[in-house]
């Protein structure tokens, strides 16, 4: 048997709390996706490091790209930071 309370009618800021609300869900998970991306590369250079142990020429000329590649990595997430608290203070 159904039930006797009407329905609720839509409020007028019901839209906006549904697309904060979206906003909020999608913002987490692309920081998720961004964590794991992350740890996945974390991971394959561990690889490549502990597999170029044995070949000493090879592995100083990857060594330096790995460590390149993990500056860059390291620069991209700072600069993130800094816009996003930029970001933030701009609106206070």
């Amino acid at each position: 048997m159904r039930s006797r309370r009407p329905r609720k009618a839509i409020g007028p800021g019901d839209a906006w709390k549904e697309a904060q609300r979206t906003a909020k869900i999608r913002k987490q998970q692309d920081d998720e996706r961004h964590r794991h991306q992350s740890a996945m590369t974390d991971l394959a250079l561990r690889r490549q490091k502990a597999m170029l142990q044995s070949d000493l020429e090879r592995r100083a000329i990857e060594l330096a790209r790995i460590n390149a590649k993990q500056f860059d990595e390291n620069y991209r997430h700072q600069s993130k930071m800094e816009s996003l608290t930029s970001r933030i203070f701009r609106k206070t």
